[in-house]
């Protein structure tokens, strides 16, 4: 849940600095970037659409660069580096953890990346519906999302999402590692805990109980219930400060 207020922290505060920008260039040019940046896109290539597509990749940058200076990314860190470890067989200790790759394939950083270019791939190609561009565009997007996806989403998690955690991070996220071990061994990890087993019992949802414990276990609601609060509060906040939206 933590994790989820983490994140709805850093993606507010990027969305408010881009706003704040935007204001900013309005106020002091001619250029109308929050206009802009709230219009939807024209269906030609346009100097407004670019400018606006300029603005919420300033977003995303300074999202990443928020996530990396958390406090966050060290554990995302630890725990990569952990994987690592059970994975290559290396002995869980702080020092030999600490010296592994904090990059993993099966990040959720990298299914990240393929979810935003997908998104940014689909608005240039409204810019360019009928233009030269359109086909031109739609190809490096595949190509991107089909061949890079993974080599971007590593470059991501190398500089932005994870950073080396410190000893005493490295610790717990050890510690962690050895708990999970030690009650899969006993037997304890086979089973689902008692309080998702009654998913089971409930009339026409027994066949989604065991997809919704795993997602469960794995804290995506969590994440999700962390993060939506967080948002409704910063909403509220934002609705008493109107400039900053």
């Amino acid at each position: 849940m933590l994790s989820g207020v983490v994140l709805a922290l850093c993606f507010k505060l990027s969305e408010w600095s881009m706003n704040g920008i935007a204001l900013l260039i309005q106020a002091h040019t001619a250029f109308p970037a929050k206009t802009a940046l709230l219009s939807p896109p024209f269906l030609t290539l346009n100097w407004p659409d670019l400018a606006s597509a300029g603005l919420r990749l300033l977003w995303a940058i300074l999202f990443l660069l928020f996530v990396r200076y958390s406090p966050l990314s060290r554990y995302h860190g630890a725990e990569h580096q952990v994987v690592n470890a059970l994975e290559q067989g290396v002995p869980l200790e702080v020092e030999r953890v600490r010296r592994l790759s904090t990059v993993h394939p099966r990040c959720g950083t990298n299914l990240m990346v393929a979810l935003a270019t997908f998104s940014i791939i689909g608005r240039l190609l409204i810019g360019a519906a009928g233009t030269e561009l359109f086909d031109g565009v739609f190809i490096l997007g595949v190509i991107i999302v089909v061949l890079g996806w993974r080599s971007i989403g590593g470059a991501i998690q190398r500089n932005f999402t994870t950073r080396i955690p410190n000893p005493v991070q490295s610790q717990r996220a050890i510690d962690a590692a050895k708990e999970l071990l030690d009650r899969y061994q006993s037997g304890e990890g086979q089973s689902p805990p008692e309080y998702l087993t009654y998913l089971d019992e409930v009339p026409h949802f027994g066949r989604y109980a065991r997809a919704l414990r795993a997602l469960w276990i794995r804290g995506f609601p969590q994440v999700l219930i962390g993060s939506s609060l967080t948002v409704v509060v910063l909403m509220y906040i934002e609705s008493l400060v109107p400039y900053i939206r």
